[in-house]
């Protein structure tokens, strides 16, 4: 379960069984870092770990990956992949650059 200790209203519960990933993402434009928490549907959900000092990242992906050895987790813990937004693969993908 995740419950936000500054965003009261922000909170919910997923099974272990259920997630796939956990992803670590910036927006190509605004240089935006997102912690994403990705189920077996596709469906996503945030988490705002990293506004949080203290929280053991480390820990975190080995917890998880000791409830359930089929998570991906990020390689590196402060890594975070750079993501366009879909206009921008379209053009890129036109043009012929990769990814």
């Amino acid at each position: 379960s995740y419950s936000d200790p500054t965003f009261s209203d922000v909170g919910w519960q997923v099974k272990m069984a259920d997630i796939a990933q956990i992803k670590q993402v910036t927006d190509a434009q605004q240089n935006f870092l997102s912690n994403v928490l990705v189920l077996k549907n596709g469906e996503q959900k945030q988490l705002m770990y990293g506004n949080y000092r203290g929280f053991d990242r480390r820990a975190f992906f080995k917890a998880l990956v000791l409830a359930n050895p089929n998570i991906m987790v990020p390689d590196n813990i402060y890594s975070y992949k750079m993501q366009r937004p879909a206009w921008a693969k379209r053009i890129r993908k036109k043009l012929g650059w990769d990814e």
